[in-house]
């Protein structure tokens, strides 16, 4: 997380504790030293970070979070794919953008079935995002499933769409950069799609590693520096 005075705040990270175990103690300091700043209104995690622990501290923060759903909460992620994963007509539909030779949609489906599912309190609705990559005629499908406390009037439209392409903008644009410092590539000049990151409304905890830590980084303009 870049913070407007340019000093990164960094999770560092100890041999045997994950991403899931050294978020409260990286989210009790952001709120100390930024909380009171504006920024932390929605934060955006990884799978890696998904546990009701987690989740139930940012709720109780008064902050709203969206946090990818994978394996490592199965129980909720076989409910979601019940309820959503045969649905076929989506609630919104992004336009097709070209990105890297290929053009991109996402669609994404919704629903609030889940909401307070399973000792989830806080939890609100559930979303499928599913992407669609046409490149050169073959179509290759991808689909991720988001859990959020934030209410369906406050994230209506294409909303969650902007949000999930945000979020994946940073991953892709920083750790396609970390690794190419990492292997010696030369060819770091690659065009992307997503919006600046200043335009982002909410905290990205997308992490990449860099000498033992893990640097958290936000919607801020590129800085001369090895890695945010």
């Amino acid at each position: 997380f870049t913070p407007p005075h340019g000093d990164p705040v960094i999770l560092g990270v100890h041999g045997g504790v994950h991403d899931m175990g050294a978020f409260p103690k990286f989210f009790k300091r952001l709120l100390k030293d930024h909380g009171k700043t504006g920024l932390l209104e929605v934060l955006t995690l990884d799978a890696g970070f998904a546990s009701k622990k987690n989740a139930s501290l940012i709720n109780a923060a008064g902050r709203g979070y969206v946090i990818a759903l994978k394996g490592n909460e199965k129980d909720l992620l076989e409910e979601a794919e019940r309820l959503l994963g045969a649905k076929e007509k989506p609630k919104a539909e992004s336009a097709w953008e070209v990105y890297n030779g290929a053009r991109i949609r996402r669609l994404l489906y919704r629903t609030t079935e889940m909401a307070g599912w399973n000792d989830w309190s806080h939890l609100r609705e559930v979303w499928r995002v599913r992407q669609e990559t046409d490149k050169g005629g073959q179509v290759t499908v991808e689909e991720r499933y988001f859990l959020t406390n934030m209410t369906p009037g406050s994230t209506a439209g294409r909303l969650p769409l902007r949000i999930v392409r945000a979020h994946w903008g940073i991953e892709n644009d920083c750790n396609w950069t970390l690794d190419t410092k990492r292997w010696g590539s030369r060819s770091v000049n690659r065009r992307s799609p997503f919006p600046p990151r200043r335009q982002s409304t909410g905290l990205s905890t997308d992490c990449g590693e860099n000498n033992g830590t893990k640097t958290i980084a936000r919607g801020q303009a590129p800085r001369s520096r090895a890695y945010r």
